[in-house]
């Protein structure tokens, strides 16, 4: 069951966001895909429909989650749930929930375009096919900053040798083969709005949505294990260090392995000899995660 936590000050009841439109939720839809067809933010999508919750997120977006799970569950009627079962989803033949919202409705902003007209029913009955993590490469279309619990925890295996927390993005991108990589741009600043101090990306599918601290298993979210959650965001984060603190390094060797358009690419990166060129430290152990840490230690791992 995908953790809730009820606002201080939820929404009332008979809350009616401005000229909202309702529309009926379907299995398939997400906050994401609602707010792309539509041209905006999802977390704008999510605030038109929740006040308060956006300011939360920027302070925690852990507790966000919670509480956008929670406006879901309480006020949607949500039962359904995401493939990690962390949070939960809309589906079609929403029952339950409260004011305006109940029976699986949310709020769409004003000069919003009519959905696509559904598909027609069939005679009989299918059970639905499972839905499949993705298996290929693709461009980002959300990010994020880390949350607190996310930050702590790669304090407690890099220390203080880590680049601002504004300037590290985690995308729901994915390298070829549907595999997690972590590239250092070059960027433009404020070429990605919802985070625009972005300086690395860490690129990671639908493992994005999870807490990255969990010990839950990456596998039914991409497409091959990758083993725990928490492993591979501090894998991925190595990464981060390295390009953070040896300026001889590149990333070039990760991203030419896991992107998508490098395939396309007639012409191999160049690296510098240090890309190849890993220390290590005393490795300890950080007792809540059992994840095996050093302050300064660059791990490559195989993969990425």
């Amino acid at each position: 069951m995908p953790n809730q936590e009820r606002p201080s000050k939820p929404a009332l009841e008979s809350y009616v966001p401005p000229a909202g439109t309702r529309h009926p939720v379907a299995a398939g839809e997400t906050w994401i895909s609602l707010a792309k067809r539509i041209g905006i933010d999802p977390w704008d999508l999510i605030e038109f429909n929740f006040p308060g919750v956006k300011l939360v997120k920027q302070r925690n977006f852990q507790q966000a989650t919670r509480q956008v799970n929670w406006y879901l569950a309480e006020y949607v009627g949500c039962r359904a749930t995401s493939r990690d079962r962390q949070n939960f989803a809309f589906s079609s033949g929403t029952t339950g929930g409260k004011g305006g919202w109940r029976g699986g409705f949310i709020y769409l902003p004003p000069g919003t375009p009519p959905p696509p007209p559904p598909a027609p029913t069939p005679a009989l009955s299918l059970p639905a096919a499972p839905v499949l993590p993705q298996c290929e490469g693709s461009r980002p279309d959300f990010a994020r900053v880390l949350d607190k619990s996310e930050q702590d925890l790669a304090l407690s295996v890099f220390g203080p040798t880590l680049p601002s927390w504004d300037s590290i993005a985690i995308t729901n991108g994915l390298g070829s083969s549907g595999r997690p990589w972590t590239n250092d741009g070059p960027f433009f600043t404020g070429s990605n709005p919802m985070v625009p101090g972005m300086r690395y990306a860490i690129n990671v599918g639908g493992v994005v949505f999870s807490d990255l601290t969990s010990t839950g298993t990456t596998l039914g979210i991409l497409c091959e294990n990758f083993g725990r959650i928490c492993d591979l965001f501090v894998h991925e984060m190595t990464h981060v260090w390295q390009a953070f603190n040896d300026s001889n390094w590149t990333m070039a060797r990760s991203a030419w392995a896991q992107s998508w358009f490098g395939a396309a690419t007639s012409t191999r990166p160049t690296h510098t000899t240090s890309s190849n060129r890993h220390t290590s430290s005393k490795i300890g152990t950080n007792t809540r995660t059992g994840i095996r840490r050093s302050p300064r230690i660059a791990i490559r791992m195989s993969g990425s």
